[in-house]
């Protein structure tokens, strides 16, 4: 399972990385790998190259994208991991619900509640038996769930995904 952090303020990526270090020794039964951003346009980039995460811990109030933007962006990337926010603003509480949001915390956070989010929301990664195909594009790696995968054909020397949304892919 891999999860990633991204908040602009070391303060708070900090703390919420420390808290996360402490869970994963906690849980040695689980496969738990961490990473650390501070920058939205770099969690980006490397969710592309490496296919996603399982979980997403974000800030909102960031300074070149916001956490809802952010969101947005995996979203209509693919890709489909559990969006938990922390934030010290409540004003964009409704819009996480735009990017399904697992939960929404605000700073500063009691660490029970937000180990018992967490809980939740690797429990319901871990029963998510969802298949999915992981596509090598030009740009960058994408899962496609099956159940979104309408037919593939071969043409050239790639294979183009048809996806149930029109989406097309080529790999």
């Amino acid at each position: 399972m891999k999860i990633a952090i991204c908040d602009d303020d070391e303060y708070y990526r900090e703390q919420i990385g420390g808290l996360l270090k402490k869970y994963i020794s906690q849980n040695k039964n689980r496969e738990i790998s961490l990473s650390v951003f501070s920058d939205p346009e770099e969690l980006l980039e490397v969710t592309k190259k490496i296919g996603g995460f399982d979980i997403f811990i974000l800030d909102i109030v960031m300074n070149d994208m916001n956490g809802i933007e952010l969101g947005r962006e995996l979203r209509e990337n693919g890709y489909d991991g559990k969006i938990i926010y922390i934030t010290s603003s409540e004003e964009f509480a409704v819009d996480s619900y735009s990017v399904e949001a697992f939960n929404y915390i605000l700073k500063p956070w009691n660490d029970e509640n937000v180990i018992s989010i967490l809980d939740k929301a690797v429990l319901s990664v871990l029963n998510k038996t969802e298949k999915y195909i992981l596509v090598k594009t030009k740009e960058s790696s994408v899962k496609i769930p099956f159940d979104a995968l309408l037919y593939a054909e071969l043409a050239d020397r790639s294979i183009v995904y048809h996806l149930t949304n029109g989406k097309i892919i080529e790999s």
